[in-house]
């Protein structure tokens, strides 16, 4: 009996010593997902050439803002780029200053390293009176377009388009091709695989520095996982997705000056 209950009592411990990494294991991812890192860019949407425009940064390290973020603004038009440092501004508010020399559609994105996360949200600024998909239009193409009939106007009007179809096509030339691998094999019933396949040049583009972000909708928490190479240009890494519904994966790229990524979404419905 006595053996009995001292077995029983060794069983006992051993159980509580293992239920207790267990909590001590989801605490710890639980402290991992909220510590990941958020940033919000905040500035006009709609400004005019040679203005001065105030653009900020908001870095969240889990709820929390961060004072110790690096952040450096890039500001795109087409395949020209300008990259800026900011300042730290306020309580994890960083900032700069910019003049838009020419009327256009800006890309902005904040490079934002926290700890040893990286994040780059993006966010549009329409300088001056552009064309955005056929809306829009130069006021002197307008006067133009109103005093000139005919033969002239239509060929004006073929220009403008040929003028707008130059600068989309422009617009999204990319310096890497990003392919992400099949979303619909993910599930919840067993642990996923993310992949990405990097190309520059039609080459493979090898030895890069790849994160997978994944959140699921309306939800502020984010996972980021570091990605191997597997093959030339190839990177994957496993992730569980314990819920259905609709996700979100970023594919981020660094190598060098080179800071691009991919968004995709996606639905897990078992």
């Amino acid at each position: 009996m006595d053996k009995f209950i001292g077995r029983f009592i060794l069983l006992t411990f051993l159980s509580a010593l293992v239920a207790c990494g267990q909590n001590n294991e989801n605490s710890t991812s639980a402290e991992q997902e909220v510590k990941a890192p958020r940033a919000e860019i905040i500035s006009k949407e709609h400004v005019n050439k040679e203005e001065e425009v105030h653009i900020q940064a908001k870095v969240y390290y889990g709820e929390e803002l961060a004072d110790d973020a690096n952040v450096m603004f890039e500001i795109k038009n087409g395949d020209e780029s300008t990259e800026i440092d900011a300042d730290l501004e306020d309580k994890g508010t960083y900032a700069i200053h910019h003049q838009f020399k020419e009327d256009g559609l800006y890309q902005v994105i904040a490079h934002t390293d926290v700890e040893n996360y990286h994040t780059m949200p993006s966010k549009e600024i329409q300088v001056g009176e552009v064309a955005v998909n056929g809306e829009e239009k130069h006021q002197s193409e307008k006067d133009n377009e109103e005093h000139h009939h005919g033969e002239g106007s239509e060929s004006a009007q073929q220009n403008h388009q040929h003028d707008e179809a130059t600068e989309n096509e422009h617009h999204h030339v990319q310096k890497l091709t990003i392919m992400t691998g099949n979303t619909e094999t993910f599930t919840t019933a067993s642990t996923s695989t993310l992949s990405t396949i990097i190309e520059k040049e039609n080459e493979a583009f090898a030895d890069a520095k790849v994160r997978f972000e994944v959140w699921k909708k309306d939800e502020k928490n984010h996972q980021y996982l570091n990605a191997a190479e597997s093959g030339d240009g190839e990177y994957s890494t496993e992730y569980t997705f314990d819920q259905v519904g609709v996700y979100t994966m970023v594919v981020h790229v660094e190598k060098g000056d080179i800071h691009e990524h991919k968004e995709i979404t996606f639905e897990i419905i078992k």
